[in-house]
């Protein structure tokens, strides 16, 4: 309980390490999540997400100079195979989700979190109840890259 408590804490205080990341000019104003949900959650999940893709087209630019100006926004979904090079084998019984957020700049990624997506407190529930299967990168610096 008290690992579960201290991963919803540090999921909290993203926005202020966010804040200081989007200085850094090495860094990219890219957001990926991927997180691994039971499937009776899928129809939450899906729902979740369809919000957050209306709100990120009423929020976010596709160009120009005011941000946040998105490059790319996905939302990916696979079942949790039991062998992924084997998908005969069935699945787990999970749903593996990935959000992937790519902007021109930094401070894209930064105004995207000072917006506060409206269901952002649901969303951070179950981020927190399913922590040890998310990865959280927000602003990595990119080591490769094509095209």
């Amino acid at each position: 309980m008290m690992i579960r408590l201290a991963s919803i804490v540090l999921f909290l205080l993203l926005p202020i390490s966010v804040a200081f990341g989007g200085g850094h000019s090495q860094q990219a104003g890219i957001l990926n999540i991927s997180m691994k949900v039971p499937d009776t959650e899928v129809a939450l999940m899906d729902e979740l997400f369809a919000a957050h893709e209306k709100w990120i087209k009423e929020t976010h630019f596709l160009s120009g100079n005011e941000e946040p100006v998105l490059v790319s926004y996905k939302v990916l979904k696979s079942p949790d195979f039991k062998n992924p090079s084997d998908p005969s084998q069935g699945t787990t019984g999970n749903t593996i989700y990935v959000l992937s957020e790519v902007y021109e700049r930094p401070a894209g990624l930064k105004k995207h979190m000072d917006l506060n997506f409206p269901r952002g407190p649901e969303m951070r529930k179950i981020i927190g109840k399913y922590w040890p299967t998310v990865t959280f990168v927000a602003f990595p610096e990119v080591i490769a890259s094509y095209p």
